[in-house]
């Protein structure tokens, strides 16, 4: 996930608002000239009006509205009742995060030197007005009131959820701790974008060129891709920054040990040095969330955030589970790595196997003694035809049905989806898919609600959702995808999914707006079926016959995919040990006091018993989950859980030797994902399933890495 709760959502489709006098004429046409009604009830978003005037304008007004709301229910001498105070409160609020994260959204996808500098502006003053409401300890008495009269379920969430915002402001502290962590919250937030905007320009405006005979190996494709990018830079030849996915696949193919050697010391020196380096940046956050967590009563950030999470056993739990894991991950790629360098000195006399060569070796040993090479595999993945099979999977296990839309779009590789629920003849929202890496866009892949979810009489929004991957595109050709790219793209369309089954009536609460120790299950179970012959037989189709795989080819990408697929390679998205080693990082260094924290890459070293001079990946420097404001700090280990629970789920979903279990898909849909924020503990998992989860080390063996 891109953001969590906070920073949801677009432009307001309706004209007929409860503060539409608020608007000055000039807003009112851009409503009117944006916003287009649709056959489908919900109105798309036209992009081509949207500038940075006119987006910055309707934040304004979404801020105004907001705050002049936070003062009148604070000031009103009437009792306070969640009609009257916290129903419209929430809908403005939502109003506010979709004005906010429009211009975020297009700075991210589309950025330039305007579109940043907009973004800081409109995040100090979006922060501004969060720190306004949690601040007005009048409204927080009205709320504390509310929260004893008789409310629904969702109703009380919503508004202990805004009463955890005011306790992490200083309510109830004194006057000096209250105004310290606003300060503090303010400082925090304008770090985070320029943390995200530093690593946009690092990743983007360093690059490195390449010969021809630097090339030899790589697939016709890439080499497409990467002439391409250096058309982006104005030069002959081909070259590749570190924004997209080229690296890590140069890395696996590139015949040239030297080319493999040059693009990893590039990506060692990411964000360490430099105008755009992020190393000041970092230790000033970590410094402002240890004083955080000190002013709240607690030794450190982590302690902090724990406090927060419902589906964790809390912080010693979540150390054993990560530690542990990371154990077992490291014992059993050991075993591929003696295999692996075995097989490098055999083939090609190397007697010692370094960062660069893993991935290279690990491509020879599955495509030389497995019989199977990546690029055979991709052949079955192509671009569109697997996002056709994606939509097929959520026709068969929800009743989903994905018409392509003719509509505006911030990007001409944008594509629009209608989602219907088939069943009850009912639209769902817009699935936006931004797929392919290019100049200007962020790094990674992420899930984002332009619009989420509403249902009461301000609103009855439909959730429009972008998926935002970074596959490199073939200019010239089909874009081919390796196993992980679809993995990747099944595991962020799980999050739309969320979003699109939601059944609540607050944007706040609904779908993925859930607590983070909860808000990775359903992706990281999606992630499953690229790990299940039955899953791959599903998704696969040859780009040229339209086959399937065959059976016997599954068995190989299994067993290829199970050979140093704990390990990958250095830079490898696909690592599953990259995650937990990631997650332990995380954890250490939110434990640490940040005056200990000299040197960031000094420090990682001891985290991970380095040796002075070590060539491993260095995770800290461009740690975006944890440094862009994403709600991941001190919570990364819950992709390691997510696929813990994931794997509990999926077996259950698609029970080994049997078809898909629709009856258990449609539990699934209304006892976990339909609730959306309202599913946030492990009592709330056990009645749903009916049993607590295995011991963590069960997703290895769903995986088949252990017995």
């Amino acid at each position: 996930m891109k953001k969590i709760r906070i920073l949801i959502v677009l432009l307001y489709a309706c004209c007929q608002l409860a503060f539409a006098n608020d608007c000055d004429k000039y807003i009112s046409q851009f409503y009117n000239d944006v916003y287009k009604k649709s056959p489908y009830t919900q109105a798309a978003l036209d992009w081509g009006q949207i500038n940075y005037k006119n987006a910055e304008e309707v934040f304004q007004l979404a801020r105004k509205n907001f705050l002049n709301h936070v003062n009148k229910v604070a000031e009103s001498e009437t009792l306070p009742t969640f009609k009257n105070t916290v129903e419209k409160l929430d809908y403005l609020a939502n109003e506010l995060d979709r004005a906010f994260t429009t211009i975020s959204h297009l700075n991210a996808t589309m950025g330039n030197k305007i579109w940043e500098e907009l973004e800081k502006n409109a995040n100090l003053d979006f922060i501004d007005a969060y720190n306004q409401y949690y601040s007005n300890l009048k409204l927080a008495r009205k709320l504390k009131i509310i929260s004893k009269q008789k409310l629904t379920l969702e109703q009380e969430f919503l508004v202990d959820t805004y009463l955890e915002g005011f306790s992490e402001l200083g309510f109830g502290k004194d006057k000096s701790s209250a105004r310290k962590l606003v300060r503090i919250s303010e400082e925090l937030s304008d770090l985070e974008i320029d943390f995200a905007i530093n690593q946009k320009y690092e990743l983007a405006s360093r690059y490195i060129t390449f010969q021809t005979d630097e090339l030899e190996g790589l697939p016709e494709s890439l080499i497409n891709n990467l002439k391409a990018k250096a058309a982006d830079y104005k030069i002959e030849g081909f070259a590749m920054n570190a924004a997209g996915e080229e690296h890590a696949r140069i890395l696996k193919y590139a015949h040239n040990r030297n080319t493999r050697y040059r693009v990893h010391e590039h990506l060692m020196g990411l964000g360490r040095s430099g105008y755009h380096s992020n190393q000041e940046v970092i230790r000033s956050i970590l410094r402002l969330r240890h004083r955080q967590a000190n002013i709240l009563g607690h030794k450190n950030y982590s302690e902090l955030f724990f406090d927060y999470l419902t589906m964790t056993e809390k912080l010693p739990k979540a150390i054993e589970i990560v530690t542990e894991t990371k154990k077992l991950m490291e014992e059993v790629s050991s075993r591929d790595l003696e295999k692996l360098q075995k097989f490098a000195e055999a083939r090609d006399g190397l007697d010692k196997l370094e960062p660069w060569d893993i991935g290279y070796y690990t491509e020879l040993y599955r495509k030389e003694v497995i019989g199977l090479s990546s690029e055979e595999v991709a052949s079955y993945f192509e671009f569109k035809t697997t996002v056709k099979k994606m939509f097929e999977l959520y026709g068969k296990v929800y009743n989903l049905e994905f018409t392509p839309l003719d509509v505006p779009v911030y990007h001409p590789d944008v594509l629009v989806f209608l989602c219907r629920d088939k069943k009850l003849d009912k639209d769902l929202g817009l699935y936006y898919l931004d797929p392919f890496s290019r100049m200007g866009k962020e790094r990674g892949a992420w899930s984002i609600s332009l619009r989420a979810g509403q249902n009461h009489r301000f609103s009855k929004d439909k959730p429009h959702v972008v998926n935002v991957l970074n596959i490199p595109k073939n200019p010239v050709g089909k874009t081919l995808l390796d196993i992980e790219d679809v993995e990747v793209q099944l595991h962020e369309s799980g999050h739309a999914v969320n979003d699109f089954l939601s059944q609540l009536h607050s944007g706040t609460l609904a779908g993925t707006q859930s607590v983070i120790d909860v808000v990775e299950i359903p992706s990281m179970m999606m992630e499953y079926f690229m790990r299940d012959p039955r899953g791959i037989k599903m998704l696969s189709a040859h780009h040229e016959t339209g086959e399937p795989m065959s059976d016997d080819m599954i068995e190989k990408v299994l067993e290829s995919r199970r050979f140093m697929g704990l390990y990958g390679s250095a830079w490898s998205t696909g690592s599953l040990q990259r995650i937990a080693n990631r997650a332990y990082l995380d954890l250490m260094v939110h434990q640490e006091n940040p005056k200990n924290i000299q040197s960031l890459k000094r420090y990682e070293d001891r985290v991970f018993g380095r040796k002075q001079g070590s060539h491993e990946e260095i995770l800290i420097s461009n740690f975006g989950h944890l440094f862009t404001g994403g709600g991941y700090a001190s919570g990364y280990f819950t992709y390691l859980s997510g696929l813990h629970y994931g794997a509990h789920l999926y077996e259950w979903l698609f029970p080994k030797n049997e078809p898909l279990n629709l009856e258990r898909w449609e539990i699934f849909r209304k006892e976990f994902l339909a609730k959306g924020g309202l599913f946030s503990t492990q009592e709330d998992y056990i009645k749903f399933r009916g049993e607590a989860l295995p011991d963590y080390k069960n997703f290895l063996r769903v995986m088949g890495y252990i017995p």
